[in-house]
Formats: C-alpha cells, sequence, structure tokens
C-alpha cells in the first residue's frame, strides 16, 4: 500500500521540522510506503530547504490559497491513500496504522484532535471539537482519503479561503462515507487566535448547526 502525505505550507520554518519529524516515527512504526509531498506556497524562510532535508517532494507555488495547494500536491502524488496535513501540526506513531486500517473500509476519515498550546482555553476548544465529532465531522487539520474518492469528489473547494476541510468532510459524510479515527494529532490555535477566538467559534458553530446552509455561502473569514 502506498501512501501519499501532502502538506500545504507557508512560511512554517518553526513548526514544520516537528510535523516531519512525527511523520518519521509514525512510518517506522507502520513499515509502510510513504511519500511526502510539501507544497510550499509563497514561502520566503527557510521551509523549503527544511522539506528538502527531510527527503520531501518539494513543488513551489504562489497561490496563497490552501484549496490550491492540497489540490496541486494530489496532482503530484503516486499513493492510493493520501493524508492531508497542516504543516503545524503531529501525528501520532499509530496514526499511519490506523489511518489505513479505517481507509480500507472507509473513503474518508477524520482525527482526534489536541493542542500543542498548554492552556485551559486550548484544551476545553479541542475537548469540545472531539465530542462533537463523534456525531459527525468537524474542521480537521488531519484527512485521511483514498485517492480514487478524492479525484471523484473533485478535492478542495477552491473558492474557500478556509473551513475547505469542513467542506470536504460534510460533503463526504453526507454521502456516509466518514469515519472518526481516534488516532491522535496535536495541533496550533493559531489560526484560531488569528480569527480571533469569538469570530471563529461562531463560524464552527454556525457551520456545525445548519451544514446545507452554511457550505452555499462565503467562507472567508
Amino acid at each position: 500500500m502506498n501512501i501519499s502525505i501532502i502538506i500545504p505550507a507557508r512560511n512554517e520554518e518553526k513548526l514544520l521540522p516537528e510535523c516531519l519529524k512525527s511523520i518519521q516515527n509514525s512510518i517506522k512504526i507502520s513499515n509502510l510506503s510513504v511519500e511526502i509531498v510539501v507544497v510550499a506556497d509563497c514561502c520566503k524562510d527557510r521551509t523549503i530547504d527544511i522539506a528538502e532535508e527531510y527527503g520531501c517532494k518539494v513543488y513551489k507555488v504562489h497561490f496563497s490559497s490552501r484549496s490550491k495547494s492540497r489540490n496541486y500536491g494530489f496532482s503530484k502524488t503516486n499513493g492510493d491513500f493520501l493524508v492531508f496535513l497542516d504543516a503545524d501540526t503531529m501525528i501520532s506513531n499509530d496514526f499511519l496504522k490506523k489511518t489505513i486500517d479505517l481507509l480500507c473500509e472507509y473513503p474518508v476519515v477524520w482525527y482526534l484532535q489536541q493542542t500543542l498550546e498548554r492552556s485551559l482555553l486550548a484544551d476545553f476548544y479541542f475537548k469540545t471539537i472531539n465530542y462533537l465529532s463523534n456525531f459527525r465531522p468537524t474542521f480537521s487539520p488531519a484527512i485521511g482519503v483514498r485517492a480514487n474518492y478524492f479525484k471523484e469528489s473533485d478535492g478542495f473547494n477552491e473558492s474557500l479561503k478556509s473551513y475547505e476541510d469542513y467542506y470536504f468532510l460534510h460533503k463526504a459524510w453526507k454521502n456516509r462515507a466518514t469515519k472518526f479515527c481516534r488516532a491522535n494529532v496535536r495541533t496550533s490555535m493559531r489560526r484560531v487566535i488569528k480569527f480571533g477566538l469569538y469570530k471563529a467559534t461562531l463560524y464552527f458553530i454556525l457551520a456545525w448547526l445548519n451544514p446545507v446552509e452554511f457550505e452555499w455561502r462565503p467562507i472567508n473569514v
């Protein structure tokens, strides 16, 4: 089984090394064939150098869009299974093994989330997300998907500047093609902080409570 991990990255020199180290550890445990594709979007720091040092396939683009970067990364892969992973996210050692086990049954999976930051607010935020994930998908810094399903679903919606992960997962969920994976990922709250906790939480609640309406409106927070 071949797995392609696609990482969109823009100026990620601080967190990308830990992300790639966690992938290497998971590869050792799983003993799977894995290629790592880093799509460096408008990078002005050492992101590209770091990715190359870790043996990744690196593509330089100027999209300013995670959706476009992810879709472009897919076009450069050879794997039967895909993992879309944010550059500020670290995966658990059993991540790849559990991902493959579930993708053999379900076309799309999303994951249990924890925070990189040490704060009660961050812990509460992600505990809420994990609880809601027992019922239907939330946004996710990691998404596992069969390559053939991703191609047939037309990938990520490139008109969206954010929440494109939730949009993709919700479409799969409506088709009963998803499963919540208990493999752990640790990710940063920096985007939530950037948008503002109130605004990010409000958008998340609106999307989760009324996804049919939400997916037809601009999601450009």
